[in-house]
C-alpha cells in the first residue's frame, strides 16, 4: 500500500513492488538541468568580464594627443557608480518578478523572456554612446541574473524533490541528489565567473576587438544560441505549471515574439 501511494505521487504504476518515477521524467529533468546550468555560464561571464575595463570604459575619452587610448564614454565617478550599482538593482527586480511567474508559466517561456532582456541589454552595451543605454543595458543583464538565480534555484530543488520522492524507500533516505545538483551548478558558476577576467584579459590582446564593447556582442550571440538550445532541449509538460497551483497563462511556444525581441 505504501508503494503504491508512492507511485501515485510519481506518476508511475508500481508492478514488481520496487519501482522509482517515469524514467522518460528523471531524464527530461536532468536533461533540463544541464540547460539551466548554461544560463548559469552566461551569469559568471556576464559579472566579472566587465570588470578589468568598465571604469576605463565609463570615464576614459578621447585623447588625440595619445591615438594608444581607447575612448570611452567620458562620464564622471557619479556615473560610474550609478552603472556599476544598477547591476545589483537588476537583480533584485529579475528575482522579485520571476519569482512570481513561475508560479504561472512555464519555466521555458519566462527564461527565452530572460534571455530576450539579457540580449537586448547586451546590444545595448555594445553599441551604447551615452550614460542612459549604459545604464539601461546594464539593468537588463542584472535582470538576467537576478531572474536565472530564482529559477535556478526553484526549478532544480522541485524536481529534485519529485525524483526523490518516487524513489524506494531505502534509496530515498540515502539520496544526496538535491544537494549534489546544487553543487554542481556552484561549481559551474564558480569556474565561469573566474574565467571572466581571463576571456577580458585575452580579448585586450587582440587590437581588432573593441575591449570595452566585445562583452556586449558575446552577449547577443550566447543569448541567441542559448535560446535556441533551450527551445530545441527544454521540455515540460502542462502538469509542471499545474502543480504549483497556478492556471497555465501560456499554452504554446511564443517564437515570433521571442525572435522579434532578440530583433529588437
Amino acid at each position: 500500500m505504501r508503494y503504491r501511494s508512492l507511485a501515485a505521487i510519481s506518476g508511475s504504476v508500481v508492478g514488481s513492488g520496487v519501482r522509482c518515477g517515469p524514467s522518460s521524467d528523471r531524464c527530461r529533468y536532468q536533461q533540463n538541468w544541464v540547460v539551466l546550468t548554461l544560463y548559469c555560464t552566461l551569469v559568471g561571464f556576464s559579472y566579472t568580464s566587465a570588470l578589468p575595463s568598465l571604469h576605463q570604459f565609463v570615464t576614459s575619452s578621447t585623447r588625440p594627443d595619445d591615438p594608444n587610448v581607447q575612448p570611452g564614454l567620458g562620464l564622471n565617478e557619479t556615473w560610474y557608480s550609478w552603472i556599476v550599482s544598477i547591476l545589483s538593482i537588476g537583480e533584485f527586480a529579475g528575482a522579485v518578478v520571476t519569482s512570481l511567474l513561475l508560479r504561472r508559466i512555464f519555466t521555458k517561456y519566462v527564461m527565452l523572456a530572460n534571455l530576450s532582456l539579457c540580449a537586448f541589454g547586451g546590444l545595448l552595451y555594445g553599441v551604447g554612446e551615452n550614460s542612459w543605454m549604459l545604464l539601461t543595458g546594464r539593468f537588463f543583464i542584472g535582470y538576467y541574473m537576478g531572474a536565472v538565480t530564482v529559477v535556478l534555484r526553484t526549478y532544480v530543488g522541485e524536481t529534485c524533490s519529485t525524483v526523490i520522492a518516487a524513489m524506494p524507500p531505502e534509496k530515498r533516505e540515502k539520496s544526496n541528489l538535491k544537494n549534489t545538483a546544487f553543487f554542481a551548478t556552484f561549481i559551474v558558476c564558480t569556474i565561469s565567473s573566474l574565467s571572466g577576467p581571463s576571456l577580458a584579459a585575452i580579448v585586450a590582446q587582440i587590437p581588432s576587438i573593441d575591449q570595452f564593447r566585445w562583452l556586449g556582442y558575446f552577449t547577443i550571440i550566447y543569448s541567441f544560441l542559448l535560446g535556441v538550445v533551450t527551445m530545441v532541449l527544454f521540455k515540460e509538460k502542462r502538469g509542471d505549471v499545474q502543480k504549483k497551483g497556478g492556471p497555465v497563462l501560456l499554452k504554446t511556444l511564443p517564437i515570433p515574439l521571442y525572435v522579434s525581441l532578440l530583433i529588437a
